[in-house]
């Protein structure tokens, strides 16, 4: 079976490692739920989203980058666990584009 997720990224702030607060948007259009999302500098080491109870089906959550993050850099590896308990593929994105488009697929 394919899953897949399609999320909208875009920072409101300026590049990573300014003190303003970074955040982007998630927009789910699989039909499952996400229910997790990590995220990586050195591809080993995963940090996790606050993402409540999940982000449903056709539902945009923007999301808060942690403060332990700032001064880091603006590649990020990204992958979704869904409701079916399946995860997305990883990808590396560079959050310091404005213009980011994150695509997740399984």
């Amino acid at each position: 079976m394919r899953y897949s997720m399609i999320a909208l990224a875009a920072l409101i702030a300026s590049p990573m490692g300014h003190a303003d607060e970074f955040t982007f948007d998630v927009v789910n259009y699989s039909e499952y739920r996400l229910i997790r999302l990590q995220a990586s500098e050195d591809g080993r080491n995963w940090l996790d989203f606050d993402i409540g109870r999940g982000i449903n089906s056709g539902d945009t959550m923007t999301l808060v980058w942690d403060e332990s993050t700032y001064g880091t850099g603006c590649q990020w590896s990204l992958r979704a666990r869904f409701a079916s308990n399946t995860w997305s593929t990883v990808a590396r994105y560079d959050f310091c584009d404005p213009n980011l488009e994150i695509t997740f697929s399984d």
